[in-house]
C-alpha cells in the first residue's frame, strides 16, 4: 500500500507486529491471511512467523473484506477501502458460495461414510 499511496500517508502502524494480538480489534493488518472451512487465520511474518486464528465455526463464511476491515486501524480505513478490489467487497455473495461449498463437501463426506461398508 505504501507504493500506491506513498510512504508519507501510510506509517508503520498499519500492520500489527504484536504476537498474540486478537483478530478483529482494529489493531492492524497481518502480513498474510488464510481461510479454511471452519475459520480464518492471520500471520505475522517478521520478526518471527506467528499466527492467530479467529473463532472456529461450523460452515464459516468466506468474507475477506469484513475480515480485513475489522483489522484495519480506523485512521487507515478510507485508504484500505479504496485499495481493496470490488470483487472482494461483495462478501455476502462470497459468503453464500462458501456456505454452499461447505455443505456440499459435508454431505459428500457423510454419503461416502455411509457407502463404505464397515
Amino acid at each position: 500500500m505504501q507504493a500506491v499511496f506513498g510512504n508519507s500517508s501510510v506509517k508503520d502502524d498499519l500492520y500489527n507486529t504484536t504476537q498474540g494480538a486478537p483478530l478483529g480489534q482494529s489493531l492492524g493488518l497481518r502480513h498474510e491471511y488464510r481461510w479454511g472451512l471452519y475459520s480464518h487465520c492471520a500471520y505475522i511474518l517478521s520478526p518471527a512467523v506467528y499466527g492467530v486464528c479467529g473463532n472456529v465455526t461450523f460452515a464459516a463464511s468466506w468474507t475477506p473484506f469484513e475480515t480485513l476491515r475489522e483489522d484495519v486501524p480506523p485512521i487507515y480505513f478510507v485508504q484500505v477501502n479504496e485499495f481493496i478490489i470490488d470483487s472482494l467487497r461483495d462478501s455476502p455473495y462470497l459468503g453464500t458460495l462458501s456456505h454452499v461449498a461447505f455443505y456440499l463437501i459435508f454431505m459428500a463426506t457423510i454419503a461416502t461414510i455411509l457407502v463404505i461398508p464397515l
